[in-house]
């Protein structure tokens, strides 16, 4: 018991422990004598001050750590908790029209170039995408563009239609001797090699 009374005293305020108040704890600890057990006395003394300033150091940690919880117990208490925030039901109800809108406009199948022409119509009429895209001006963009990309391909297929291949750079290993158009590339390029070798 007086042991906890000890530790309990010390945790309040550490006390420094002097060289001759350790020796003089030694000599009653272990019954020694100065004249007979100098040396053994030296080395106890320092081995005993020196676990007494780690045991002052704990102690000033663990009193420093429980002033800091004892203040942030207090100011978890002080803190008033915050009251949950007002639903903007019109906020919410603008930001799920503008993701169903956008949504809408991506799935719709329509060019980058037309889907944003759509948008800053939709922005600009407070109309809604859906509007928007069933109107005339957006139906002519799409015909146009799709008009347009028609053409494009159809001048693009003919060049390749006609545009004849060289069969005489065409590598023989790399043809495929199993397929009826891997056999034909092959005939033409032995045709293609004659020729060129007269």
């Amino acid at each position: 018991m007086s042991n906890d009374k000890d530790v309990q005293d010390i945790e309040k305020k550490p006390v420094e422990l002097t060289a001759e108040e350790a020796k003089k704890q030694v000599i009653e600890k272990f019954g020694l004598t100065e004249e007979d057990n100098s040396e053994l006395i030296e080395k106890l003394t320092a081995d005993t001050l020196e676990n007494h300033k780690k045991l002052v150091t704990a102690i000033g940690q663990k009193i420093k750590i429980r002033t800091e919880k004892e203040e942030l117990e207090k100011q978890v208490k002080t803190v008033v908790p915050p009251t949950p925030a007002q639903i903007d039901e019109d906020k919410i109800s603008k930001l799920v029209m503008a993701q169903l809108e956008k949504r809408e406009l991506d799935s719709s199948g329509l060019s980058e170039k037309i889907r944003k022409e759509a948008e800053m119509i939709s922005k600009a009429n407070n109309m809604p995408v859906s509007q928007v895209l069933k109107s005339d001006y957006i139906q002519f963009l799409k015909e146009k563009e799709e008009t347009e990309q028609r053409n494009e391909d159809a001048s693009l297929g003919n060049t390749k239609k006609n545009a004849k291949e060289d069969y005489g750079s065409i590598n023989p290993l790399e043809l495929d001797l199993r397929t009826p158009e891997g056999k034909a590339k092959h005939a033409k390029w032995e045709e293609a090699l004659k020729k060129k070798l007269g």
